[in-house]
C-alpha cells in the first residue's frame, strides 16, 4: 500500500466520491458502483465503462422463522421475481436482474449495460459469501481480517 499511496489521488470516504472525481477529470480510473456511473453517462457525462471482471453478488430474499405473514411474504418474492417486475426494476435501477427473462422487458441500450446480460455474465466474478464468511482458528471471518487489514492501512493517510 505504501507504494501505491503516491499514485493514488484520494481515497473516497463515500460511493459518490469516486465517479465525481472521474466527471471532474480527478482521476482517470476508479471504482464504482453501476447504478452511478451508468446515470451519469446516461447523463452526457464523459465517462465510461467496461463489463469485464466486475464483481457481481447475490442478494437473497428471506423469511424470518416463525414469521406472522409468511403466506403474504412468499407471495411478494413471487412477485418481486417475475421477469416483468425485474425489468420495471431496472429501469429505474442499473441492477442485472436475476431473471434472463427480465431482458425481454428492458430497452436494448440497458440491457447491453448490465453485468447479468448473457453478453457479459461469464465475463463477471463472483463474490464467494462462503469465502468471506469462513473462519480461520482465531475465530475471525476473512471480512473481518480484510477490515482490520483495511484499516491499518488507511489510518495511515488520512
Amino acid at each position: 500500500m505504501g507504494k501505491l499511496r503516491p499514485h493514488i489521488a484520494k481515497f473516497a470516504r463515500g460511493a459518490a466520491v469516486p465517479p465525481q472525481a472521474l466527471v471532474d477529470g480527478e482521476v482517470v480510473l476508479a471504482a464504482v458502483t453501476l447504478g452511478r456511473i451508468l446515470a451519469l453517462k446516461e447523463q452526457g457525462a464523459p465517462v465510461d465503462f467496461e463489463l469485464n471482471q466486475g464483481m457481481m453478488q447475490f442478494d437473497y430474499w428471506m423469511i424470518p422463522k416463525g414469521a406472522k405473514n409468511y403466506d403474504a411474504a412468499m407471495k411478494f418474492i413471487e412477485f418481486a421475481t417475475r421477469p416483468e417486475i425485474q425489468g420495471a426494476l431496472v429501469k429505474t435501477q442499473a441492477l442485472g436482474p436475476v431473471n434472463k427473462r427480465a431482458f425481454d422487458h428492458v430497452s436494448k441500450e440497458r440491457a447491453a449495460n448490465l453485468p447479468s446480460h448473457p453478453d457479459h455474465v461469464s465475463k463477471q466474478i463472483l463474490l464467494s459469501a462462503d469465502y468471506w464468511a469462513s473462519t480461520d482458528a482465531s475465530g475471525k471471518s476473512n471480512i473481518e481480517k480484510n477490515a482490520e487489514l483495511w484499516n491499518r492501512y488507511s489510518l495511515q493517510w488520512r
